[in-house]
């Protein structure tokens, strides 16, 4: 779960199976469903994202959207989240913790046969900041290491658990060859409010301009099993109507700087 929001460094930035019941059919069909909620007005940014930060650009140069899930994969609502992804024939990126992954390998191959792409998010989600730079990196790399082997694929993108990076957690993770993705947008569904709340933050706080990176959650860092996120899955769907009708173009591409 995401909860702090420190401001982001901008001086040398570095940036990627299970059956439905009745009730989560049911869900299914009111994630895809739900008519858009008007926007209103929302609190500024908690920090810049990547994106946004001068050295960065988008592709093609227009405004794109990259939405980002966190905490997973949940063996409930993950495959809720895909359904109603490949419904609006969405890709995203998947921060994924590693202890879950190992937990359900089928989840992630699954994340990564739709075509999402999947980042690390470390392996029991600690504070980057309370954790030594040593027990950050086995956490980085036995994730990495679980990831590989469950999709053939390293994860080349990083996201520290609460937004907690410094100078040190951001070489840390450069020296794996990997970078650090941010966020401007938050959902604030961490706080699990109504899927309405949650629609009005995003697209009261996506602009015109250089685009936007979107935080959702399809798991909980405090619980292995049994999180609710039936508000975000009931979100999603507006959100990403939203965002289109508004002009953005919906991505995974996160735009790296240039050594």
């Amino acid at each position: 779960m995401t909860r702090s929001h420190p401001p982001a460094r901008r001086d040398r930035p570095a940036a990627v199976l299970l059956g439905l019941s009745s009730a989560a059919a049911i869900l299914m069909v009111l994630c895809l469903t739900t008519g858009l909620i008007s926007p209103s007005s929302a609190d500024p940014p908690p920090l810049n994202a990547l994106s946004l930060d001068d050295d960065a650009t988008y592709v093609g140069g227009h405004a794109t959207a990259i939405i980002t899930f966190d905490d997973g994969p949940d063996p409930v609502w993950t495959p809720l989240v895909l359904d109603v992804l490949r419904a609006a024939d969405v890709r995203a990126v998947f921060f994924l913790i590693g202890e879950r992954a190992a937990d359900h390998p089928d989840l992630v191959r699954r994340i990564a046969a739709q075509g999402h792409v999947i980042g690390n998010h470390t392996y029991t989600h600690p504070d980057p900041l309370v954790v030594t730079a040593g027990q950050l990196a086995e956490e980085i790399d036995r994730t990495n290491e679980v990831i590989g082997r469950i999709t053939g694929v390293r994860p080349t993108l990083f996201r520290p658990p609460f937004g907690h990076v410094t100078t040190a957690v951001q070489d840390l993770v450069e020296r794996r060859g990997m970078h650090t993705v941010m966020w401007d947008n938050s959902s604030g569904d961490y706080e699990q409010p109504a899927a309405s709340t949650m629609v009005d933050r995003v697209l009261g706080t996506a602009r015109p301009g250089p685009g936007t990176i979107v935080l959702l959650h399809d798991g909980d860092a405090g619980r292995r099993s049994g999180s609710d996120r039936q508000q975000t899955c009931l979100a999603l769907g507006p959100i990403i109507t939203g965002l289109r009708e508004r002009g953005f173009t919906i991505s995974t591409h996160v735009p790296v700087p240039d050594p």
